[in-house]
């Protein structure tokens, strides 16, 4: 095993244990605010938010990695860029499409999970939760992979972990089931933000992020990787 394979494991440890800690702690804070009914409610909720979250991101992390790695091992940085820039413009319309899918209906689905006694308007924070980490999950964790810089997911990962503990789990204390509701995108904002600021320093992340554009010559190629994700 090289040495940079072990490094990445440990990480990759860390980022495990990171999560399970701060998951568990945010988890009895949210039990003990909510009691077992919001409880109830909110993990529903939280499942709507990553089945959302697989249909808007399409799985397009990896057609990023896969299809810009030979581009970026060839310099060519306008074909990575195009492969990039392609598939967030894809996560782009979908977003669009989940957004106004939760302003026609978000308040009947409310109703037709059980939950007509929340606020309409709560809809929101759960819709910015998936479109977020749809962005995040697809986007900037493709980017960061394609810059072979598996330390800045790892490090991002811990900081918005730790981050959702704190905010969710203050949120939930504080203001009860709607606080937990509002501070859902708490974690997607953290991880685009983290993101956003380690991967600008990167120099091979810089160059395809100045070379971004939308080519529907990609689509055949990146759809066919969604669709096997």
């Amino acid at each position: 095993m090289t040495r940079s394979a072990g490094n990445n494991m440990a990480r990759g440890g860390m980022l495990s244990l990171a999560r399970l800690l701060s998951g568990l702690v945010r988890i009895k804070i949210v039990a003990l605010s909510l009691g077992v009914p919001g409880v109830g409610i909110f993990s529903l909720l939280q499942q709507v938010s990553l089945a959302g979250i697989a249909i808007v991101s399409m799985g397009l992390a990896m057609p990023i990695i896969n299809l810009g790695r030979p581009s970026i091992a060839d310099g060519d940085m306008r074909e990575a860029g195009a492969v990039a820039g392609t598939a967030l413009a894809m996560v782009t319309v979908n977003t669009a499409l989940l957004l106004a899918a939760a302003a026609i209906a978000g308040a009947m689905l409310f109703r037709q999970m059980g939950m007509a006694t929340l606020d309409p308007l709560l809809v929101w924070p759960v819709a910015l939760a998936i479109v977020i980490a749809a962005v995040s999950s697809s986007f900037w964790e493709g980017l960061s992979f394609l810059s072979d810089r598996f330390d800045i997911y790892v490090r991002v990962g811990i900081a918005a972990a730790v981050v959702d503990m704190i905010v969710t789990g203050a949120a939930a204390w504080a203001y009860g089931l709607r606080g937990a509701i509002i501070a859902m995108p708490t974690s997607a904002i953290a991880l685009t933000v983290a993101y956003a600021i380690f991967l600008s320093r990167d120099v091979t992340a810089r160059r395809v992020l100045r070379h971004l554009s939308v080519n529907f010559g990609q689509l055949p190629r990146l759809l066919a990787y969604s669709a096997m994700m």
